[in-house]
């Protein structure tokens, strides 16, 4: 506890923490769910030894550079440890709750089936690292236990060990074949022909993503996830998502030739408020299944699956909108204020508006398993005025929003167009159009929404973390949130994770592992 607190006040005194407000859910991705009751009484591991096939005892470290030894009886749970081997086979041994309630699983896809403790695990042929992952569990697991099975046997702790396989040959599985394109959910990851790992972040309450992953050639036989897909799939596949870190191998391969990627989910870091500080969580009734596009007369939102409301202003003479609500699978049942949409309207209907604020309600539902997702849609009449100039009937349109060629201008007293400043939480460019996405101004970057409005808090954009001050400006260096976590935004502000940063550790949601 003593060595804790010198940490603390020697992080506060000498890299000067800025206290960032978080949301409480923002605290909690790693908090294990409560049960009444429960079989097995110790809920964490006295010691964890990785053993070779010899029965040798293989050291274990707190850093991949394999600098910092970590003794068996000192680990401790969410943490994540390193080793590296000759051998073909590990296995592992622990002291502390029974072996009947610990399971041992070879990666952390949602299908791995669980080992139990001292059974030889075999590490991977297609990549250097084998991540084994042990879970302890209230209830004791059965013979057939899957590593997404979590919640009828109450998981008590996990622990992760990264285990190298010196013997691996970097030739391996890096022929000269390669993906044009990877995406989650239509969020394109950048690839380069020299990395073959990669890593997405997504909010804490998304349980579902879409993996997309075109190959250069079309005759590449390309598998996520041991499963095929191909091009009449759009090469997409759907998998589910454990709190924490998901981890994924898509293989390309041709003839002889074989390329494995691996792709790195992290769910939970470090908010589920998505990109917006509008943005409404995703309610606890909310199931996994998703509008594709979602316009207002043929003006798109940004949809983020953490995210269920938006919202839009039209100018006071617009009295009616179309609205265009197309769901991610073809047999899903949409409608819009209770009036179902269809494929052969293009799922466009025309819904009225009066004076002020109009709620427009958009269901999608599963009619075959009942699965249903509510998004709400906030369409504010009034608020701006719509031109194709400054002036309508002989007035001039002063102090006012105007839209112009489909683009937000705000004209001042005497009508002219706001250029290179800030109109309240928007800022106008040197176009005059209103801006959105990433801005510099005066030497500080701001985050602006799809609405133009400017975002403070935790922001996810592009798959990485970002915290905004009350100002919107972004922050970078250590932080501390209202729940007492520490936090390391890298020099371009995005959220740094399961690293080690000044000697200070890092977990997978980002914060600080106080020993």
């Amino acid at each position: 506890m003593k060595k804790n607190m010198i940490k603390i006040v020697s992080i506060a005194l000498a890299l000067g923490i800025v206290s960032a407000a978080a949301p409480a859910t923002n605290i909690n991705v790693l908090t294990t769910k409560a049960f009444a009751a429960t079989d097995n009484d110790d809920d964490y591991l006295d010691r964890l030894e990785l053993n070779d096939e010899d029965g040798n005892n293989i050291k274990l470290y707190s850093d991949s550079d394999y600098s910092s030894k970590v003794n068996a009886s000192d680990v401790e749970e969410g943490e994540t440890y390193y080793a590296k081997t000759s051998s073909d086979t590990v296995s592992i041994k622990i002291d502390g709750p029974d072996e009947d309630y610990v399971r041992v699983f070879n990666g952390t896809s949602s299908s791995s089936k669980g080992k139990e403790v001292g059974e030889d695990v075999d590490l991977s042929d297609d990549s250097s690292t084998t991540t084994l992952t042990i879970k302890v569990y209230g209830k004791e697991p059965d013979d057939n236990m899957r590593y997404k099975d979590n919640d009828d046997y109450n998981v008590l702790s996990t622990y992760r060990i990264k285990v190298e396989n010196a013997n691996y040959s970097q030739s391996k599985n890096k022929d000269n074949i390669y993906l044009e394109r990877l995406s989650v959910n239509n969020n394109k990851v950048e690839l380069s022909k020299s990395e073959s790992t990669y890593t997405y972040n997504v909010a804490s309450d998304v349980k579902r993503v879409t993996i997309k992953a075109t190959p250069e050639d079309s005759n590449y036989d390309v598998t996520i996830d041991n499963k095929n897909v191909q091009s009449a799939d759009n090469y997409k596949k759907e998998v589910d998502l454990d709190e924490g870190t998901n981890e994924f191998e898509i293989e390309l391969e041709d003839g002889d030739k074989d390329r494995v990627y691996t792709l790195i989910i992290n769910r939970g870091n470090p908010s589920s408020n998505g990109t917006s500080s509008q943005d409404t969580a995703e309610p606890e009734h909310q199931d996994s299944i998703y509008l594709d596009k979602l316009s207002i007369d043929g003006r798109l939102f940004s949809l983020s699956q953490s995210q269920v409301s938006y919202s839009s202003n039209v100018p006071s003479d617009v009295n009616k909108v179309t609205i265009k609500a197309e769901p991610e699978k073809d047999f899903y049942t949409v409608k819009v204020n209770g009036d179902e949409v269809f494929d052969d309207d293009d799922y466009k209907t025309t819904v009225n508006l009066k004076d002020g604020e109009n709620k427009i309600k958009v269901d999608v539902k599963n009619e075959n398993s009942g699965e249903e997702r509510v998004y709400t849609l906030t369409v504010i009449r009034g608020s701006v005025t719509s031109t194709q100039n400054n002036t309508t009937g002989g007035e001039t349109n002063a102090n006012k929003w105007v839209q112009v060629n489909g683009e937000w201008k705000y004209n001042d007293a005497s009508g002219n167009s706001v250029r290179n400043t800030w109109v309240g939480n928007y800022y106008l460019l040197d176009s005059g159009n209103m801006a959105t996405g990433w801005l510099n101004y005066n030497g500080s970057w701001y985050y602006l929404g799809s609405d133009g409005a400017r975002k403070t808090g935790w922001q996810l954009v592009d798959g990485s973390w970002y915290y905004l001050d009350s100002q919107g400006k972004i922050q970078t260096g250590w932080i501390k949130d209202s729940n007492g976590k520490y936090y390391y935004l890298n020099s371009n502000g995005a959220m740094a994770y399961n690293t080690t940063v000044g000697g200070y550790k890092l977990g997978y949601d980002g914060a600080w592992i106080q020993k």
